[in-house]
């Protein structure tokens, strides 16, 4: 038995618990989230988009060992994986201004894909 944990990212949504829009400055979010992910151009406008992924994995093999009597040798094998997305997108203005914030938790999607269209 095979049990693999993957982490990408840190979760940004409670590091931006503080970020009001409005009134909250481009400098804040950083300071309080890091570096972002991506940086998207919307034309005034501009976003910063943060991930953290979650991947676990599980694999189970069972063999028997008649390869001498049987071939190929019989063997059992399953593996199922769980992808687990949290999105934080900050959209700011030309000057800088934290214009709207939205995030989503475990979700297996990411949210820039819906909230750009």
């Amino acid at each position: 038995m095979q049990v693999q944990k993957a982490r990408r990212g840190v979760d940004p949504v409670p590091l931006a618990a503080g970020l009001l829009p409005g009134a909250s400055t481009l400098q804040e979010a950083l300071s309080r989230c890091g570096a972002p992910d991506e940086i998207v151009d919307m034309d005034p406008d501009f976003a910063l988009h943060y991930r953290h992924l979650l991947q676990r994995g599980a694999k189970l093999s069972v063999g028997i060992p008649l390869k001498q009597v049987f071939l190929p040798n019989p063997s059992l094998e399953s593996r199922g994986n769980l992808v687990r997305t949290d999105a934080l997108v900050l959209v700011f203005t030309p000057g800088g201004i934290l214009k709207d914030m939205r995030h989503e938790q475990a979700t297996d999607r990411p949210l820039i894909e819906d909230y750009w269209q």
